[in-house]
């Protein structure tokens, strides 16, 4: 982005990709890429969408060596409206035909970045979504799974801050390194932070990541705050989300997120709520029309 950050975007709903191809920088923080998983050498972080544990259309993991592949790009990639500081990613995306039991959602990806010192240690994620069937699609539940990996990645913790619906991941030692992903909309959160090896009651999603186990980190309201709790922290992840009430048939509606990272906390608070940008998005950009 520029701005002290680095992220890819695949326009299927993955983002931090960096699969090893050319200019593919993960998600980059002062030269670090803080998804690599130095073990598997993958990257996991994406949408996820469900109206139900059977009814769950997203691009992340089912287990160390796989993903799902529900969505696929309308097009090409985009540059939207990159101008001046701003850079901007633009992709729209639909489930594929080999989704059984669709959901009927369009897709509409924006990612935004600034080029200037007021703007350094996040990028802007909005997803409009639009209805595209005749029925109206009630609790609707989006999430956004992300598989940090700071550091020593068994010494990890994650928490939630509730006055800035931030959910966060970051290094109980070394670096001290946070990352994490806040709300900036204004539709009810959810969390969801995992011990991946399904220790203190965790869903376990190191044997596989279901779509069952999807929906519900993506629908449980503020269920799991905090992962990584005994000894130094653990290899932890999480889910941070959004529950919509209803999508009457061709209506969008959007919901937008602070991507941020920086050296503690303070400075993770500090970008999200002093952030003119985020600032806009959460209090112009709530919007829901038809047509």
């Amino acid at each position: 982005a520029g701005n002290g950050l680095g992220v890819t975007i695949d326009g299927t709903g993955r983002w931090g990709v960096n699969d090893g191809g050319t200019g593919q920088l993960g998600f980059t923080f002062n030269g670090q890429d803080l998804l690599k998983n130095a073990t598997t050498g993958r990257n996991e972080a994406g949408l996820m969408l469900g109206l139900s544990n059977t009814r769950v259309s997203d691009v992340v993991k089912i287990n160390s060596t796989t993903r799902s592949a529900d969505w696929e790009l309308q097009g090409s990639i985009g540059t939207g409206g990159t101008n001046g500081d701003l850079k901007e990613l633009l992709a729209v995306y639909k489930e594929s035909a080999a989704v059984t039991n669709p959901l009927g959602i369009e897709v509409t990806q924006s990612v935004y970045g600034w080029n200037t010192t007021g703007d350094v240690g996040y990028v802007i994620m909005e997803y409009r979504l639009k209805n595209t069937t005749s029925d109206t699609l009630k609790q609707l539940s989006l999430g956004i799974f992300a598989d940090w990996n700071l550091g020593t990645i068994t010494e990890n913790r994650a928490d939630w801050d509730t006055n800035n619906n931030l959910g966060y991941i970051y290094e109980s030692g070394g670096t001290g390194t946070h990352a994490g992903i806040a709300l900036l909309t204004a539709q009810t959160a959810q969390y969801y932070a995992f011990d991946q090896d399904g220790t203190s009651g965790s869903i376990n999603i190191s044997d596989g990541f279901t779509k069952a186990e999807k929906y519900e980190s993506m629908s449980g309201n503020l269920a799991r705050r905090k992962a990584g709790e005994t000894g130094n922290g653990g290899d932890v992840a999480h889910t941070m989300g959004a529950r919509i009430i209803t999508l009457a048939p061709g209506e969008t509606t959007l919901v937008a997120f602070a991507l941020v990272a920086g050296v503690n906390l303070t400075e993770l608070q500090y970008i999200e709520r002093a952030s003119p940008r985020a600032e806009h998005s959460r209090c112009n950009h709530n919007a829901r029309r038809r047509g």
